[in-house]
């Protein structure tokens, strides 16, 4: 894995478990957060809403602009020849269809060479009650991997047993887990009164590309097309919160890669995971 951390003890801890935890926004850049979130969001929000599924282009750009700008200066220091490529709020509102199942993030670079990396930051505490994302520490290179919203997931045939194995990481208000985006994790529902509002900033290396996955179930077995996107795809890309499923409308493809479509058995998550009785 090429180095993303200036500090080499905390590449080392990501490199072994695929995400660290680091204290990011000080009070007032929280503030300035809570402040912007609320100016963009008067109307009640879906139970899970990430930004980038907003049909608003200027919504999202403003958004983008104005978190990029704060979490550029809070990581000074922190990284290493990366470059922040995107960032977005997150908001779980109380309500069970704010769940997210088990899942790894889309593949957006060529894995082979480089991470996606996602810094995760909430704007007040996170607890067993609102929501807190939870993980499987290791996960993010037991398997190689195209991930994409066609594509099936590793984790498909063992849903119920994975989740039992995620562990909880419990975040102070501007306190991130900065977490590889193939890594294991999901995030449950929030039973207080309150939106948990977070936000996630997309980095990798400076000289890495965009690079997405799409699987055609209707007319290619064993194989994925790649598409190489620009520098502004995450901006541009109109079908995160509708068509996701249809082929990308934008990139230049490069071709059909045969792929297995590898699935995480039993076997490899006791090995990982050791036996869980209660799954």
């Amino acid at each position: 894995m090429l180095r993303v951390f200036t500090d080499l003890g905390l590449q080392k801890r990501f490199e072994r478990d695929g995400y660290i935890t680091a204290p990011l926004y000080g009070r007032q850049e929280l503030r300035a957060l809570s402040e912007l979130y609320s100016r963009l969001h008067r109307d009640p929000q879906q139970e899970f809403f990430p930004s980038t599924y907003s049909g608003n282009p200027e919504y999202r750009s403003i958004v983008d602009r104005e978190i990029r700008a704060i979490t550029e200066t809070a990581t000074e220091g922190l990284l290493y020849s990366t470059e922040l490529r995107y960032a977005s709020f997150i908001a779980k509102s109380p309500g069970p269809r704010g769940v997210v199942n088990v899942h790894q993030d889309m593949t957006l670079v060529d894995e082979s060479a480089f991470s996606g990396i996602n810094i995760w930051c909430p704007l007040e505490p996170t607890t067993q009650n609102n929501g807190a994302l939870q993980v499987i520490p290791g996960s993010h290179r037991w398997i190689e991997t195209y991930r994409g919203s066609t594509i099936r997931g590793t984790y498909d045939t063992l849903r119920s047993q994975i989740q039992a194995r995620t562990m909880p990481v419990y975040l102070a208000a501007g306190e991130a887990i900065i977490f590889d985006q193939s890594i294991i994790h999901y995030s449950p529902q929030n039973f207080t009164a309150r939106t948990r509002v977070v936000t996630n900033v997309f980095f990798t290396r400076r000289e890495a590309r965009f690079q997405t996955a799409w699987f055609d179930r209707a007319s290619h077995e064993g194989v994925v097309e790649l598409f190489e996107q620009e520098p502004d795809f995450i901006s541009r890309f109109e079908q995160f919160g509708s068509d996701i499923n249809a082929r990308p409308r934008i990139g230049r493809s490069l071709g059909l890669f045969a792929y297995s479509f590898p699935q995480i058995d039993e076997a490899l998550l006791d090995a990982r995971c050791g036996v869980n009785t209660g799954a």
